[in-house]
């Protein structure tokens, strides 16, 4: 969250490389799955070690449980996709490029990081907050105090400074952008003819063992989804009992009690004169002076001469700073000429009018929305989730949290997954994506919807996948055997085709013993993918995949048949000459290309200098330990 309400690093790459340092600013604050630490034996082994410091197996499963959790994802999901290792790099990553940011003395002040922070809390404080409930509403998302986050800020700033000054000025060679420029105005032209899948020929139909035999292979395509019954309980505003719709005398309560913020001060009629030079300015403030009205001297004094500027109404605070007297003076005043960058400025009070209340019927928008605001149930939803993340963690289940908060709870009965796009839920397909990670009576951590309220699901039952009879799907299994089987046919007539060809013969003369007629497609360029319409679907990317004239492949599928494809002709229009916005995109992304290896190799520079040593094998234990413990629970 961090890296994506920060604007300071531009490019893709130096985002890629700030990745880590963001988990490291916050994973370490997390909290421990302490039953899969106490169940899967964990050894004091390190994964990692890190200029002499060691990464040990319990402080990396501390570190990445945090970074599962804000992501929504399970450990047993995590493990099976291989994140544990990808995690791994972005810590080391993490651990030497702030080792290095320090070795170079870049100390970044506290001045700095507030100012980024300030930055951060901007669209919060847009939607009402002020700075500090602002604040404390997205320490409370992060889930970290201030302190940590101006450390983690100030150290994000400091790998920025590093990562800025190693790649600013790094620019890819001219001639690279040539020779692309010549990639891309290459142009082709091809020729070709399709072979229908029932022209390949048709297949015999499966006796009833064969095609029982067939749907054992594929009986997982036509399983009766999972199907879970969910408890969900959703902490809102209204479930706390904070919601209510104010009635217009409620409105106007509010008003009378909170008067005070509805005061306009003093405010004053102010005409301005813009006078190009001084002693012009002078001497029209001398008339002014004597009475005269501005709009009427401007007229006087000629074509060019000055510019008269509408009279409005200022509070002192929207008073502009060159008219910082203009509250100090009486009406009918005039102000002597201040000197701006665009002239010399004469201003008149021409009115002054006392501080006055606005009447409720101008504000009563502005009250009712401070109403809202202040029936913000914000902090009263921060402390709920702690009560209720605590009940979580001491493995009370979510009937137990219901009956202690009073919360209500909505049982959802034996539904899929793809129920989620119709769930009248909260959040619901985070809620569902979380649900069917769940072992039967587990809880889920909070959930957290985009509009502050925030969601908790518990497993109370899980109906597995099951398989259909073959009766029942027999149509369908029949249909995905001719499929097949076209496929296979129309593979085997494809390569045959490809060999005569391969072997010398002609083109043509291979499609007209088929019986088919060549096409052939206009000449083309890369650029031009949008004109290529016309083409068969894949054509235009498999034409500009061939190497040299002459050279085929095939494209398609059963159900479109497959097309045999020649590169006919090929050209270079080097007298083309590129736009300049064409131009100027291409070399930036060149450059940036350029960065990303020097990057990398300065990256790769920092794991021999702090001699970064990775134990895949401690890696593959944690794993293992995973899948025994999921088969105990499972099997409890």
């Amino acid at each position: 969250m961090l890296k994506q309400m920060r604007s300071g690093a531009h490019s893709i790459v130096l985002k890629f490389l700030l990745f880590g340092l963001l988990l490291l600013a916050f994973v370490g604050l997390a909290l421990m799955d302490y039953r899969g630490m106490l169940s899967g034996n964990y050894q004091t082994t390190s994964v990692a070690t890190v200029d002499g410091e060691k990464i040990t197996t319990l402080e990396f499963e501390q570190l990445m449980q945090g970074a599962l959790r804000r992501q929504k994802m399970s450990t047993e999901e995590a493990y099976r996709t291989g994140y544990p290792a990808q995690y791994l790099q972005n810590e080391i990553n993490s651990r030497i490029l702030t080792k290095n940011v320090r070795d170079l003395g870049l100390i970044v002040s506290n001045e700095e990081a507030a100012k980024q922070l300030q930055t951060m809390i901007a669209p919060l404080t847009a939607q009402g907050l002020d700075k500090k409930e602002a604040l404390q509403r997205m320490l409370y998302n992060m889930g970290v105090s201030e302190g940590q986050l101006v450390e983690s800020m100030k150290a994000q700033i400091g790998l920025e400074t590093l990562m800025k000054s190693i790649s600013t000025g790094i620019k890819a060679p001219p001639q690279m952008a040539q020779d692309a420029l010549k990639f891309r105005a290459e142009s082709r032209r091809g020729e070709y003819f399709t072979v229908s899948a029932d022209e390949a020929g048709k297949s015999e139909q499966p006796d009833d063992k064969a095609l029982a035999d067939y749907y054992k292979k594929i009986s997982s395509r036509f399983l009766i989804p999972e199907s879970r019954t969910l408890a969900v309980m959703i902490v809102d505003a209204k479930s706390l009992g904070l919601s209510k719709d104010p009635t217009d005398a409620d409105r106007k309560a509010w008003y009378e009690a909170h008067k005070d913020s509805y005061k306009v001060g003093e405010r004053r009629v102010i005409a301005q004169l813009m006078v190009g030079k001084k002693e012009d300015a002078d001497k029209l403030y001398a008339e002014a002076q004597k009475g005269s009205n501005l709009e009427a001297l401007s007229k006087g004094a000629g074509k060019g001469i000055s510019t008269y500027v509408r009279s409005g109404e200022y509070t002192e605070a929207e008073t502009p700073t060159d008219l910082t007297d203009a509250f100090k003076t009486e009406k009918g005043a005039v102000l002597a000429p201040v000197e701006t960058p665009l002239g010399f400025l004469i201003a008149q009070i021409e009115d002054v009018k006392a501080p006055t209340v606005r009447s409720y019927d101008e504000v009563k928008d502005e009250v009712a929305e401070a109403m809202d605001a202040a029936n913000d149930s914000g902090e009263a939803l921060m402390k709920r989730a702690d009560e209720i993340e605590d009940m979580i963690a001491g493995g009370k289940g979510l009937g137990d949290i219901a009956q202690e908060t009073k919360l209500k709870i909505e049982t959802l009965e034996k539904v899929t997954q793809a129920d989620a796009a119709s769930a009248k839920i909260l959040a619901a397909e985070q809620v569902f994506a979380e649900g069917f990670k769940l072992s039967k009576g587990d809880v889920s951590q909070r959930i957290d919807a985009p509009t502050g309220e925030f969601v908790i699901v518990e497993a109370r039952d899980v109906f597995p996948a099951q398989e259909q009879p073959l009766e029942k799907v027999r149509a369908d299994v029949l249909k995905a055997w001719n499929a097949e089987k076209k496929s296979a046919s129309l593979d085997q007539a494809t390569s045959k085709i490809l060999d005569r060809l391969k072997m010398g013969e002609d083109f043509d003369a291979v499609a007209k013993s088929l019986g088919k007629k060549v096409e052939r497609t206009n000449i083309i360029s890369r650029g031009e993918y949008a004109k290529a319409g016309e083409m068969k679907k894949g054509m235009f990317p498999a034409l500009f995949a061939l190497d040299k004239i002459g050279q085929v492949t095939a494209i398609g599928s059963a159900a479109d048949g497959a097309t045999i494809l020649r590169l006919a002709d090929r050209r270079i229009d080097e007298t083309k000459e590129p736009k300049q916005e064409e131009l100027e995109q291409l070399r930036n992304m060149l450059d940036h290309a350029v960065q990303k290896d020097v990057l990398e190799q300065y990256r790769m520079s920092l794991m021999t200098k702090y001699k970064v040593k990775i134990d895949n094998k401690a890696l593959d234990n944690l794993a293992k330990q995973r899948e025994e413990n999921a088969e105990i629970t499972g099997a409890n």
